[in-house]
């Protein structure tokens, strides 16, 4: 088991590439945040925070975000284009299935999960 804790969610595309590279199994990441964070680039950076869940698809490993409650306008091309299973915050409050429907979206044994949260 591995845990990493810090202070800026953009750290967790190095922590997975590690993670990835020294795993002999293939893994699923989960992200619970409010932002899918799939931008290709932010504030002239690809590795801005807003960009962290992009590096992670680019390194074809497969993501399933939930909680997300906002994505920006060229998130969903790259959404349909590499069938990313999003759950919405809506659809958490609305349908009592969400639990199952992200489980079944799961097509690894492993996975790792990403928490993007903030302290105020």
């Amino acid at each position: 088991m591995v845990i990493a804790i810090g202070g800026e969610h953009s750290i967790t595309a190095g922590i997975v590439d590690v993670y990835r590279r020294a795993s002999a199994e293939p893994f699923t990441v989960i992200q619970i945040d409010a932002h899918c964070d799939l931008r290709h680039e932010y504030k002239g950076s690809i590795y801005d925070h807003a960009c962290v869940m992009r590096r992670i698809a680019d390194m074809g490993l497969p993501i399933l975000p939930f909680g997300i409650r906002s994505i920006c306008k060229e998130e969903p091309d790259l959404i349909k284009h590499n069938s990313i299973k999003v759950i919405l915050a809506r659809q958490i409050a609305q349908d009592p299935n969400w639990i199952a429907q992200a489980l079944a979206s799961i097509s690894t044994e492993q996975v790792f999960i990403t928490i993007d949260f903030r302290w105020n």
